[in-house]
């Protein structure tokens, strides 16, 4: 329903990479029904950790914190962790905090410094680094390229 009030109001790039957006989610909860519908039955300590890391992106999450918050040593949290993801809990924090830039990126007037500091770096270098590793160009030309 949402898709289709979007597509009755306008047809503008923005709303249109919104569509795009929800329907792919909207899609993904077809192929990955049995993933998305475990995880939101039963206690899911991956799951669980990730709402978590989400919520908390901008302050510094260590993996003894993120372990202790599900209640399991460090080294079966880490195992679980990247059986479940594919990538280690710091890996995957440093994926969904340079998604969330990239939002920022898109979606704000917000300063590179700014955003930073807002997804939990505390030294802009590294996040420049990190940023470019992970998008392939630094966060000053990824605003550059998509700012319409």
């Amino acid at each position: 329903e949402e898709i289709f009030s979007l597509l009755d109001s306008s047809f503008n790039t923005r709303e249109l990479e919104i569509i795009n957006i929800k329907l792919q989610h909207f899609i993904s909860l077809f192929i990955y029904q049995e993933e998305a519908g475990h995880a939101s039955t039963t206690h899911n300590p991956v799951h669980s950790s990730i709402l978590f890391m989400k919520d908390n992106l901008n302050m510094p999450l260590g993996i003894e914190q993120l372990a202790k918050q599900q209640h399991l040593s460090v080294s079966h949290y880490c195992r679980l962790f990247r059986l479940k993801t594919g990538a280690s809990p710091n890996q995957y924090l440093n994926q969904l905090r340079i998604q969330k830039s990239c939002q920022y990126l898109y979606f704000t007037d917000m300063h590179v410094k700014e955003i930073c500091a807002m997804v939990g770096f505390d030294d802009p270098f590294y996040f420049s680094r990190s940023f470019k590793k992970m998008m392939g160009v630094s966060p000053s030309d990824y605003k550059k390229q998509h700012k319409l």
